[in-house]
């Protein structure tokens, strides 16, 4: 890949250091290494190594990820359904300023540091499910089921799967965003985590 190519990849000059962005200049003490490399669809994207900074002193979080068969089986018991694709997931959460400074990364010879939790990090993974289950603990959102970025959203019939949607929707208050290219609306099956959900039956998803 050409400089310049790698240097867009890395969000250098675009919009990811601009106001909303999701990386901005550091002067921090730490410096994990990013590469470019080849991600869904062959686009090019970025990914960081952590393993050599803060990963090593990082506390493992408890936090328990909802067992993916208890997550199915709730599942199929409804008749329509939803499947949300939260975007950028862990880039959905900001960082607080004074901690900012240890996702720092070097890129194209400069450092510089994330606004939001990074892929890479330690508790990624059980930070973003804390918050979306937090979100639908206090939003009171019945029959929606998340797990990490995709959330399945129900109904025992049309009217319940609708009137759950629309709760759900409101979700927009806290700053979530949709992948609508990988959402899909208001369906009677579901592809999730490997299986096909319809009509009561799970079954593996042959692709």
């Amino acid at each position: 890949m050409s400089y310049c190519r790698r240097q867009y990849f890395y969000g250098i000059g675009s919009s990811e250091t601009s106001p909303g962005g999701i990386i901005e200049p550091s002067n921090s003490p730490w410096r994990a290494q990013a590469f470019v490399i080849r991600g869904e669809n062959h686009k090019p994207r970025m990914v960081v190594d952590y393993s050599q900074t803060i990963n090593k002193y990082t506390l493992l979080d408890a936090y328990s990820l909802s067992k993916i068969e208890a997550v199915i089986l709730k599942i199929s018991k409804n008749k329509v359904f939803s499947k949300i694709d939260l975007q950028s997931t862990y880039h959905q959460i900001p960082i607080q300023d004074s901690e900012r400074h240890y996702t720092a990364i070097e890129a194209c010879g400069k450092l510089y540091q994330y606004l939001h939790v990074p892929f890479g990090v330690t508790n990624g993974v059980v930070c973003f499910q804390r918050v979306i289950d937090k979100i639908i603990e206090d939003e009171g959102l019945a029959l929606t089921y998340p797990f990490i970025d995709d959330v399945t959203v129900c109904g025992k019939d049309q009217k319940e799967h609708d009137d759950n949607l629309e709760k759900f929707m409101t979700v927009a208050k806290y700053n979530l965003t949709l992948n609508e290219g990988k959402c899909t609306y208001s369906s009677n099956s579901v592809h999730l985590l490997s299986y096909i959900i319809q009509d009561g039956i799970i079954k593996p998803n042959p692709e």
